[in-house]
């Protein structure tokens, strides 16, 4: 990491050096979340709160801004054609499309391979659809790996189908990745630790919680491994920009609606962010996601 810290490292280190200067940031980052989204100071306030014993409870807001930069970056074209590309020997033998009604025999008839599938008008659901196993009985129907039914996501809920469905392609094509690969060794370590929540179970929640933290992990794993091997040709500059993109878009989103209630919380304020910069910050962001996982599989 570069000699440059975020305001968010910087006071966490201020945290862990006094427990006084704990309480009193503690109440700082409580009071500003809840007068509201402040787009400049929420990820400093999160990462504050963050480090409370008791996590308090967020509001669905609140929550949604913790999480919309990463649906944002994972839901776009570029960066699922990058990482299928970069992380799997697929090659041409897969696809992506948005079909408002969903995959239909016709389209799968058509091109029967691994297919990712933006599902539905406005607000999209991700959807993936994996050919079936040789031998299997339904050879002409693909496998539906839809993170609702599964029980991976709650119903309805607007988190991270799309990182969910990337997953499923990890894992349904474990044969189509690299050997020894970083995409590989995750897929062994994490795909059978994916837990089905089912309604009425008391740890319901818990269990919706521990998988979007299986989504920050595999995000870790795929950032991870390009700031570290892609730094030669390209490729960290490439997705560092996807995430000056994202902040970009919330920037001219912020001065279009300027309702409070309105604002996206931004990655960082102001535009000058090295590339370790931009990977020190959003590594910072998963780990404050991870700590209010439960309350987001809850509540958003």
């Amino acid at each position: 990491m570069g000699a440059t810290k975020t305001l968010a490292a910087v006071l966490l280190a201020l945290l862990a050096a006094s427990s006084v200067a704990e309480g009193r940031a503690s109440v700082r980052g409580n009071a500003r979340l809840a007068a509201g989204i402040s787009p400049s100071t929420f990820w400093a306030d999160a990462a504050l709160i963050a480090q409370k014993t008791k996590q308090p409870n967020l509001s669905r807001d609140q929550l949604s801004s913790m999480m919309q930069f990463l649906i944002d970056f994972a839901g776009t074209d570029t960066v699922i054609d990058a990482v299928v590309n970069w992380f799997t020997s697929l090659g041409t033998n897969w696809s992506t499309a948005n079909l408002p009604q969903g995959m239909t025999a016709a389209v799968w008839k058509r091109r029967p391979v691994p297919t990712l599938i933006a599902q539905g008008n406005g607000v999209v659901h991700w959807i993936y659809y994996g050919p079936p196993k040789k031998g299997s009985k339904s050879a002409s129907t693909p496998v539906v790996f839809n993170s609702y039914k599964i029980g991976h996501q709650k119903t309805g809920s607007h988190q991270f189908c799309q990182s969910f469905a990337q997953i499923y392609l990890i894992c349904d094509r474990q044969t189509d990745l690299p050997t020894n690969g970083p995409a590989a060794a995750w897929a062994k370590a994490n795909c059978e630790r994916l837990q089905v929540a089912q309604k009425g179970d008391p740890e319901y929640w818990d269990r919706l919680g521990h998988n979007i933290r299986i989504v920050t992990g595999y995000w870790r794993m795929i950032l991870g491994t390009v700031q570290k091997s892609g730094a030669a040709n390209g490729l960290a500059t490439w997705f560092a920009d996807r995430f000056r993109s994202v902040n970009h878009d919330f920037v001219v989103h912020n001065q279009q609606n300027s309702r409070a209630s309105s604002q996206y919380a931004l990655m960082w304020p102001g535009t000058s962010m090295s590339d370790i910069q931009v990977f020190a910050s959003v590594a910072e962001k998963l780990n404050i996601i991870d700590h209010f996982a439960t309350q987001i599989a809850e509540k958003v």
